[in-house]
């Protein structure tokens, strides 16, 4: 991958989803990081709807390379499959000619489910070797399986250099599913430490309130009625427990609704979207950070591990790769998805324990520190890169 002593590595990062997410913010992350270590990463994708990631993407100095990946919806009728056919092959024309003007090394596709055939043809008919890291399992994807899905994964075991996830069990997933044990790896996503240095914790001026942030989209499946449910059943606490909410989605209106039937209006604050980089600021308050989740296309959520980089205890669900993230009974708690009893039994026991929620918000940092921060995932992507082929 690296051509010779000092000489700087060209990754071009491809993403085929759409929207600020998780995925996007673990990506400039990891550009950041790869930035530091004297590497060059460039983005392909759509820009439309991706305001946020241009300007982290220009802050950071990261070329963004505009890469529609989807028709205008104004081509319908019979018409479009014959378009959608065309279109792809302009694609990969396009994503080609710009890993030859960009001198690409090596290709890093970001799936989710299993994606990127535009990518994978590309570098092939580039010939730069393509990594894939998956943001979603298969498990999820598998209502979504067509033949042309299927031909895509085939394609991908047969060509790709490595193919990555961030936790062990969706790791084994692939494996059980065809990939080679060599060819499979594990790097999990990541934070940059540095962008909570400056965000330090006054604990003798703290608000003796007890601050539960939740970070996430407002959607189906995130946990915020659980969580909700779960803030109702703990009025013995409400003299001191509140409940702020950053994000927004489709479910916000049903989410307000529902803070209004359980009549625990004056706890919870629904802030909206919050740019990712003014959440650190935002948190200085949180005691402690919560995400119940159950979403089905859950991965390795970042907001849990961002709370660790800042000390603080996590609660999380036993699902996908949350428990990779949170150590049961050292960094937090991990409940059952959907439990609501045992949700409110795990925020009880740190609002009323305040020494044990400080020794597990430490022992989450050490833990980050260790495992989740953007140099060392930055390094272990340089490591499985290096050794492709």
């Amino acid at each position: 991958m690296i051509d010779g002593p000092g000489a700087a590595s060209r990754v071009m990062h491809y993403l085929g989803n759409v929207g600020m997410t998780g995925v996007e913010t673990f990506l400039l992350t990891l550009c950041e990081a790869q930035r530091r270590r004297g590497l060059e990463p460039s983005i392909a994708c759509d820009v439309e709807g991706r305001d946020e990631l241009l300007a982290s993407a220009a802050s950071m100095d990261v070329a963004v390379h505009p890469f529609p990946v989807a028709l205008p919806a104004s081509v319908r009728g019979p018409a479009r499959k014959l378009a959608s056919a065309t279109f792809r092959g302009k694609r990969v024309r396009r994503l080609a000619q710009l890993l030859a003007d960009a001198r690409a090394d090596v290709v890093h596709v970001h799936a989710v489910g299993i994606g990127g055939l535009d990518a994978f043809l590309a570098a092939r008919r580039a010939k730069v070797p393509f990594i894939v890291t998956h943001h979603a399992t298969l498990q999820w994807f598998e209502p979504f399986r067509n033949k042309f899905s299927d031909f895509t994964f085939w394609f991908e075991k047969r060509s790709a250099a490595r193919i990555v996830c961030p936790y062990r069990a969706a790791r084994d997933e692939m494996v059980a599913h065809g990939v080679s044990e060599s060819q499979a790896a594990v790097v999990p996503f990541c934070v940059d430490p540095k962008k909570f240095d400056h965000v330090t914790i006054d604990e003798s001026a703290r608000d003796p309130a007890f601050y539960l942030f939740f970070v996430a989209r407002l959607i189906e499946g995130k946990g915020h009625m659980e969580l909700l449910q779960a803030v109702a059943r703990l009025s013995h606490l409400h003299a001191k427990l509140r409940v702020v909410v950053l994000g927004d989605g489709a479910e916000r209106s049903a989410i307000e609704t529902e803070v209004r039937r359980l009549g625990i209006g004056a706890l919870v604050d629904i802030k909206g979207h919050v740019a990712n980089e003014k959440v650190p600021a935002l948190m200085r308050k949180a005691s402690a950070v919560v995400l119940p989740s159950y979403m089905p296309g859950e991965t390795f959520p970042l907001s849990l591990i961002e709370g660790m980089a800042m000390r603080l205890p996590t609660i999380g669900s036993r699902w996908f790769g949350i428990p990779d993230i949170v150590a049961h009974g050292e960094t937090g708690f991990v409940v059952e998805p959907r439990d609501v009893a045992e949700l409110a039994a795990a925020i009880e026991r740190l609002a009323t324990s305040p020494d044990l929620a400080r020794k597990m918000g430490q022992n989450g940092y050490e833990r980050a520190m260790k495992l989740f921060t953007s140099d060392a995932v930055a390094a272990a992507y340089e490591g499985i890169s290096a050794k492709r082929g």
